[in-house]
């Protein structure tokens, strides 16, 4: 077998091979997994309900889970797009503000 033919034929598509396989790699490295993105979810809902809380004194608890969840999704930084885990999260983070359903 003659290398020297071949491997002028064979080189690009081993480049191209490994560049794909070292991407993949590194997506996989990269993306966080599903406890960091809801450790992220529940600090931006704890954050946002603070301010809500302060900003809204004397509010029911309903119109703050509805205003708090609003907001949430709204913001683009939000790891999850799912109404109910975000739901989830403002109602721990309510609570953990200290308001009472």
């Amino acid at each position: 077998m003659n290398w020297t033919l071949i491997l002028p034929l064979v080189k690009p598509a081993l480049i191209v091979l490994g560049g794909a396989f070292g991407l993949m790699i590194h997506q996989r490295l990269k993306k966080p997994q599903d406890f960091e993105r809801a450790q992220h979810l529940s600090t931006i809902a704890r954050e946002s309900a603070a301010l809500l809380v302060s900003e809204k004194k004397g509010a029911t608890w309903a119109t703050l889970i509805e205003d708090l969840v609003k907001q949430l999704t709204a913001n683009e930084s939000v790891p999850t797009g799912n109404v109910d885990a975000i739901r989830r999260a403002a109602a721990g983070a309510l609570q953990a503000a200290g308001v009472k359903p």
